[in-house]
């Protein structure tokens, strides 16, 4: 019994760091998201809905997690993910 193992065929593409998001009136319905609290992770997800303003959006989180209001009042970062990179 053999097998035939190939090599991983790495991306081609450099890993790129997410960017902070200062203005988010700059988010989009279905952008990839990463909220952060002090630097820590405290959701990811996509953007379902944001308020004109950009003091507000709803967050469809990864996992399960359900729909989340990220308010810019708490003192929250975003981070955009391209749309081809995952947590």
């Amino acid at each position: 019994m053999g097998t035939n193992h190939r090599p991983l065929q790495r991306s081609r593409q450099p890993f790129r760091t997410p960017e902070p998001v200062r203005d988010w009136t700059d988010l989009h319905r279905d952008d990839e998201v990463d909220v952060r609290l002090n630097g820590q992770v405290i959701a990811s997800g996509r953007i379902d809905m944001r308020a004109l303003d950009g003091t507000v959006f709803w967050l469809l989180q990864n996992n399960g997690w359900g729909r989340k209001m990220i308010l810019q009042s708490e003192g929250l970062t975003v981070q955009k993910r391209a749309r081809d990179e995952r947590p």
